[in-house]
């Protein structure tokens, strides 16, 4: 759906209101009562009353009236690429909200393409990690295939570094400790995620960092925004540019570059690792200790042999960094219980 370019009359914006099953019978009375005769004015009125967000009646105004998909309404959109959308929406009778991907016409007529979609939300289905995007449903509506999934009120960690600067190591090993462990849940089971970068990393108001992307496209799909491909490229070890294949091990690598881009604000760069100079952050958040950096430095080595064997390996050094080394929790302290008590299912 793109941004509506003409305003609809009011007798149209009635009747695609109606249409679009946003609003009941009893709201539209309530509408009809204000006495409004214009379509802005209405849409102003349902939005001021809670009846529609800003997102839907710039659609409705503009013409468009299919803002649902199966038992799910449309509320905003999140996110675009060639594959299709990502939607904020809200379950009709349980008002719960989730995050919906919404194939594109272009790939949900290819069965071949459908099945793909489907298979890997399948198998995402059956995950279950604090620290991973849950998928919590899947189905067809008007010829198109969309998967439903967890919605995380949030920012990524490249929006997060965008607006806030270098990130203090301490809440880099926090972070890292938590996408560490959700990495070694995947190894666990046979799956390498294959993107790790800041942009498939939310962090949510209490710390919680939660692993997106666990829906993995073909390459020919081109399944990205502009732009974003790039960003995959700097963050993906040497081997899997190479062959498009991931291992644990490129996983390994590009957690290591999400960690320097967080520590320098920077894209990633060549060793060693540059920092800002203080004047570009805070004056009393102290420099990364040397044993860290190194530890860095092995995670993004260009060879595999040289990097830490394994996630949980990089997982149990990032907790003890956090508990140890500075004295603090990592900043979400269900998930340090977890670890204590469920080790062999987080790390």
């Amino acid at each position: 759906m793109t941004r509506p370019a003409s305003i609809v009359s009011f007798a149209q914006f009635e009747q695609l209101l109606v249409a679009s099953g946003l609003t009941t019978p009893s709201q539209l009375e309530l509408l009809h009562a204000a006495e409004l005769q214009d379509s802005r004015q209405a849409a102003v009125w349902l939005i001021s009353n809670g009846l529609l967000t800003k997102w839907q009646a710039t659609q409705l105004l503009g013409g468009v009236y299919k803002l649902t998909r199966g038992s799910y309404r449309l509320l905003r959109e999140l996110g675009r690429g060639t594959w299709g959308r990502v939607y904020l929406v809200e379950h009709a009778r349980l008002r719960k909200r989730a995050a919906m991907k919404v194939l594109s016409s272009r790939w949900s007529g290819r069965p071949e393409c459908v099945e793909t979609f489907l298979s890997e939300a399948r198998c995402n289905a059956e995950l279950d990690h604090p620290n991973i995007i849950l998928i919590l449903d899947a189905g067809w509506d008007d010829d198109r295939c969309y998967v439903v999934m967890e919605y995380v009120a949030g920012v990524d960690l490249r929006q997060y570094v965008q607006k806030h600067g270098p990130v203090d190591f301490a809440r880099v090993a926090d972070w890292g400790y938590q996408v560490a462990a959700a990495c070694a849940y995947l190894h666990a089971r046979g799956m390498a995620h294959g993107r790790i970068r800041p942009a498939s990393l939310l962090i949510n108001d209490h710390g919680c960092v939660k692993l997106l992307d666990a829906i993995r496209m073909p390459r020919d799909w081109a399944g990205v925004e502009a732009g974003e491909s790039d960003s995959i490229a700097a963050y993906a070890a040497p081997e899997q540019s190479a062959s498009n294949t991931a291992t644990p091990q490129c996983d390994i690598f590009a957690l290591g570059r999400t960690m320097k881009f967080l520590l320098t604000g920077r894209p990633p760069q060549a060793e060693p690792i540059e920092f800002p100079s203080r004047t570009a952050i805070n004056q009393d958040t102290p420099s990364p200790p040397n044993a860290f950096l190194e530890f860095i430095a092995r995670m993004t080595s260009h060879d595999p042999a040289h990097r830490p064997v394994t996630m949980r390996e990089i997982a149990t050094s990032l907790l003890a960094w956090c508990q140890t080394r500075w004295d603090c929790e990592p900043a979400a302290p269900p998930l340090v219980k977890l670890a204590t008590e469920r080790a062999t299912y987080v790390l």
